[in-house]
């Protein structure tokens, strides 16, 4: 009865933003980040970043003290414990073939992650994102059906891309900002 507007959201469109902000963790490690060496590949399109253990430890530890007010209210909500189980740090970057479906750089074509059922994903802001920074492109599943017959879904490499635009909502925001969603059930590109 007292739950948060949020979570009952989550539960019926599969996403939700979470009333939270860790811009002042991001702020006190982001000069922590480094370049993996073994991903300078530009090909990929995607960049990925390591800490130092004892800094990526501390740096996890007060994610999740900031998330916990919406953790605990996932499991009351749920009657199941939560646990973060992996912390990527990871920054996409545009490509001009982002419409071509024969080419993949990074899970850049509608899916979902249905191998995992009680997988869902946290995606915090690195930095202020905006519809030009190419941000993670959400269904929600009340749009599920229309989206399948709008852009004559098969898999992720044979869809029209010429679907009904307004069934998209994408993670914009600020640095900090926190998209809770379940990625086995909600179809979602990066």
């Amino acid at each position: 009865k007292n739950i948060d507007n949020n979570i009952l959201k989550f539960h019926n469109s599969g996403f939700t933003k979470l009333n939270v902000n860790v811009k002042d963790v991001i702020d006190e490690y982001k000069d922590k980040f480094f370049v993996e060496e073994n991903n300078e590949n530009k090909e990929s399109k995607k960049k990925f970043f390591s800490m130092k253990d004892l800094d990526k430890k501390n740096f996890i530890k007060k994610i999740k003290d900031k998330l916990r007010p919406s953790i605990d209210q996932l499991e009351r909500y749920f009657n199941c414990e939560v646990a973060i189980c992996d912390v990527k740090l990871t920054r996409n970057y545009h490509h001009e073939d982002q419409n071509n479906l024969d080419v993949e750089h990074y899970n850049n074509h509608f899916h979902q992650d249905s191998y995992l059922m009680t997988y869902n994903k946290i995606f915090i802001n690195l930095m202020d994102i905006n519809e030009n920074d190419g941000p993670l492109e959400i269904i929600p599943r009340e749009n599920r059906n229309l989206f399948i017959k709008s852009f004559n879904y098969k898999h992720r490499r044979n869809y029209n891309l010429d679907g009904d635009k307004s069934l998209i909502k994408k993670n914009t925001g600020k640095l900090g900002d926190c998209c809770l969603f379940s990625s086995p059930q909600i179809f979602h590109r990066a």
